[in-house]
């Protein structure tokens, strides 16, 4: 084989090994949410929708609507390695960024907002397989880190059975 087909040869494995590392990533998400969505147990006063349309494409992975009327657009993220750096002071706002201090590719604050607006709701943005667990509200969203009970605290569920 002449040097340029190996070298194509190489480079066609690479972006093979990339493509499906990016599959692999995009599923192992879509099971994480569809795992959390079964997992939401809330008061028969509240409605639940999962993988609402929006208007103009894309989805919502939930629509929380509360016995109060307040209704959450909850973006679910499959990020594990996550925390919330706190903002200095008042002088800066917290951060959501990896717990190597790396920043998050395709910031999923922009995306819980958008969705979130389209649907006139609270955004919301969950990341149910976090190691450490968080509630806080960074530019507007409310930020939940951890299980299933966290998003219930976070949105103020009264308790529910043993949870």
């Amino acid at each position: 084989m002449s040097p340029p087909a190996v070298i194509a040869s190489f480079a066609m494995m690479g972006l093979g090994g990339m493509w499906l590392k990016s599959s692999i990533a995009r599923w192992s998400g879509k099971q994480i949410e569809q795992k959390s969505v079964k997992s939401i147990k809330l008061p028969d006063s509240w409605t639940v929708t999962a993988n609402k349309m929006l208007p103009g494409g894309g989805d919502v992975d939930l629509v929380l609507e509360s016995d109060h009327g307040d209704v959450y657009a909850v973006e679910i993220k499959s990020l594990e390695d996550v925390i919330v750096k706190p903002g200095f002071l008042m002088l800066t706002q917290p951060k959501l960024i990896r717990t190597n201090g790396k920043k998050i590719t395709d910031d999923p604050l922009k995306q819980a907002k958008k969705n979130a607006d389209a649907l006139a709701a609270i955004p919301v943005l969950w990341c149910p397989k976090a190691r450490k667990r968080a509630i806080t509200s960074i530019n507007g969203v409310k930020v939940v880190l951890g299980p299933n009970k966290t998003l219930y605290k976070a949105l103020g569920v009264k308790r529910l059975g043993w949870f």
